[in-house]
């Protein structure tokens, strides 16, 4: 690492100040001071480390996990007003006398509309948990195909995870069995299970390997919405052997 001082910072302006042309003089000094500054601002980026998650204490030990949905995009951050601000009759461009858009929800958020793919958004959802004293996410996850707004939901919980292991605090999965797609028979189809499975295997590589993943007894805790489709033991067997 190179450490710039002073006396060296006062060499050049000494240097640039004996020209014979003061103009040129004063519009290099800048350029100089400010290729010094950018030099050690980039110098610092490289050599930033996360600090480690601060400690919060509790008075009452019991683990608190919420369950948490990361579907919501905005025009502002996404391109476009997701669904579930939307749904089929609500116009997020409308925004009444007081200042709030027309959104499908029953509570409006103190901060307004968001984006789950907001990284100041993460942070401060994230942060409100640790400090209210909760101590993980269950995400909401609909599987690992580019499906309907499954995808979407997919890489919104993987950007929080990163924010999570920032934080401090603990995650899981809540799968959603019905997007294996069941058929009227109380035994799905091969092929919808090789989708189940499929989507089991995506969940071990990509989120058991992490180390804020839930686990009790050195064991990953997952997490099912329903059963809603898939309800024969069987199958389950089958799903995860």
């Amino acid at each position: 690492m190179k450490i710039i001082t002073p006396i060296i910072c006062l060499s050049i302006f000494s240097l640039l100040l004996s020209c014979t042309n003061e103009t040129t003089a004063i519009e290099l000094e800048k350029t100089v001071h400010n290729d010094i500054l950018e030099q050690a601002y980039q110098e610092m980026l490289t050599q930033k480390n996360t600090p480690n998650p601060t400690e919060v204490i509790k008075k009452n030990p019991k683990k608190i996990y919420v369950h948490y949905m990361p579907w919501f995009h905005t025009l502002e951050q996404d391109g476009y007003w997701g669904q579930h601000w939307t749904m089929t009759n609500k116009n997020p461009n409308n925004i009444n006398a007081q200042g709030k858009r027309e959104i499908a929800s029953h509570y409006y958020p103190l901060i307004g509309p968001y984006s789950s793919n907001d990284r100041n958004l993460q942070e401060y959802h994230l942060l409100l948990m640790k400090l209210s004293g909760i101590d993980g996410v269950i995400f909401d996850w609909y599987g690992s195909r580019d499906v309907y707004d499954y995808n979407s939901i997919k890489k919104s919980t993987e950007s929080f995870i990163e924010k999570i292991e920032d934080v401090g605090l603990q995650f899981s999965i809540m799968y959603e069995d019905k997007v294996a797609e069941n058929l009227k028979t109380q035994r799905i189809p091969t092929v919808n299970l090789t989708a189940a499975i499929a989507d089991l295997q995506y969940i071990e590589n990509a989120y058991f390997t992490s180390a804020n993943y839930l686990r009790k007894d050195n064991t990953e805790m997952l997490f099912l919405f329903g059963p809603n489709y898939i309800k024969d033991s069987l199958d389950w067997d089958q799903i995860d052997p």
